[in-house]
């Protein structure tokens, strides 16, 4: 996170907590950061204590309800298929705003609300967990609660969990309920109605199917850090994981800039934004913590109410991307979600987007590719020397190899970042995530290559790096990251 000592030190302390995932862990010292050359870094890295692993399911997708309708998730949409499958293992959420303004189940395909907005069938299930199945990745699917009907979240609810069967992971009930008087989903609304409410939907899903795996609560903001702690407190017996949704910046129009959370580029890739996200974050973890539950921030990316052009839909998102799902990982958050409106608008933050039938991949795609190819076995400390924004982050496989991912958050200046990995460690292969600037749009690579025209992508261009007296040296452009696999 740069040169600010401040957030190395809250690092220093995130490793102590939970890299060891237990209280017995016994940390190294970390240094704080100190200045070096203007354009050389060190970063030490010390594989001799390695930490928590991150689970493999941990880095997935989030999407609008409306895409169930829509067609989406067939899984004959090979392009889809394709993209996700390059991200490894994952879960795929559905929900977001439309779940609970215009959603409606009907396994019959009769209504009676007239005229509906979406109509979510048997069919459009059958589709979506036919899509899991191609893809690996189970689903944890919301259920309307704007509605107010527990009869139909219930048969909804059945119908998932008899067609679904392994491929369903959770079932959420309603999308950010602290915020629906805000929304005039209801004309006032508390935490006290939505605990009403969600209760009867529990109980009216139990009756049908009592082992349904219920998540929540869905809550967002600073109003949602007060709800979630009662929440679990009170239904933690019901739950299988807890849920948070987390938007770093404000796509606000009314938002001043001089906010905190005001999106630019600048502050998007900032060390304090990132101290901040995780204040919240181990705010949440300290709840769940003390239920024993775990967190997973389900619905998640760079700026809310869709994004902001030249912040969200650009390159600096993807190296942002990177250094957030490692931040999460290492406070202890169990799996992360990144939202997508598959219908992109032009400031859109999603890491995926549709044009009729055509799929393609947008640049904060580029850094979960990344985080997909590094998440390989247990965290590892390290500790950064640089007066530079520069952050890495370290993980020791199970065959021994060292992954080490760097990112240069500057947009002018190419440095020199010296890796000392201790051990017996003599090569590595690295495999640049790149693009012409910060602000580009397009013309992004990871190891040489563009995600292709069908969804698919690999590897073309891995450069190798030998073991030099200081360590392994590796030539950092600007605005750029790099995956060094060390052996």
């Amino acid at each position: 996170m740069g040169g600010n000592v401040f957030p190395r030190a809250v690092r220093a302390i995130l490793l102590m907590a939970l890299l060891g995932g237990c209280k017995s862990f016994n940390p190294i010292s970390l240094a704080s950061s100190t200045s070096t050359a203007s354009s050389t870094a060190m970063v030490t890295i010390h594989p001799e204590n390695p930490g928590r692993s991150i689970p493999p399911d941990f880095s997935g997708l989030s999407f609008e309800a409306i895409e169930l309708a829509q067609g989406s998730f067939d899984p004959r949409n090979v392009e889809f298929v394709n993209l996700v499958r390059n991200l490894g293992h994952g879960t795929l959420r559905i929900g977001g705003v439309s779940l609970d303004k215009r959603v409606y189940w009907s396994q019959s395909n009769l209504l009676s609300h007239t005229p509906p907005d979406v109509l979510v069938t048997g069919s459009s299930l059958d589709g979506l967990f036919g899509f899991a199945k191609m893809t690996g990745w189970p689903v944890s699917l919301g259920l309307s609660l704007g509605q107010d009907d527990p009869s139909a979240a219930a048969e909804e609810a059945q119908y998932a969990i008899t067609k679904g069967d392994k491929s369903l992971l959770a079932l959420e009930i309603g999308n950010e309920p602290n915020l629906f008087a805000q929304n005039a989903f209801r004309s006032k609304y508390d935490y006290a109605d939505f605990r009403i409410e969600f209760e009867a939907y529990v109980h009216a899903i139990r009756l049908r199917a009592p082992d349904a795996p219920i998540a929540g609560p869905e809550v967002c903001c600073d109003s949602g850090v007060n709800w979630f702690p009662r929440y679990i407190n009170n239904e933690r017996p019901v739950l299988s994981f807890a849920t948070f949704h987390l938007y770093p910046l404000s796509g606000d129009r009314k938002l001043p800039v001089t906010s905190e959370r005001f999106p630019t580029l600048d502050r998007l890739l900032s060390a304090s934004l990132m101290a901040a996200s995780m204040d919240k974050v181990d705010a949440l973890m300290q709840s769940a913590q003390a239920q024993q539950i775990p967190l997973w921030i389900d619905e998640t990316n760079t700026v809310n109410n869709g994004g902001a052009v030249g912040v969200s839909n650009v390159f600096a998102s993807a190296l942002w991307a990177i250094n957030y799902l490692y931040n999460l990982a290492e406070h202890g958050v169990q799996g992360v979600n990144l939202h997508n409106q598959l219908n992109c608008p032009s400031q859109s933050y999603s890491p995926i987007c549709r044009a009729g039938s055509t799929f393609t991949a947008r640049p904060v795609y580029y850094g979960m590719l990344l985080f997909s190819q590094a998440n390989r076995g247990k965290l590892v400390p390290l500790d950064i020397q640089t007066s530079l924004n520069i952050d890495a982050h370290a993980m020791l496989g199970e065959d021994g190899k060292l992954r080490v991912t760097l990112i240069n958050n500057d947009p002018a200046q190419t440095v020199e970042i010296i890796v000392r990995a201790g051990g017996n460690y003599t090569k590595g292969q690295v495999m640049r995530l790149t693009a012409p600037s910060l602000g580009s749009l397009s013309s992004i690579t990871f190891a040489g290559s563009a995600v292709n025209s069908d969804g698919t992508w690999s590897p073309g261009t891995i450069e190798t790096v030998g073991l030099e007296a200081d360590g392994f040296h590796i030539l950092l452009s600007r605005g750029s990251a790099a995956l060094v696999i060390i052996e």
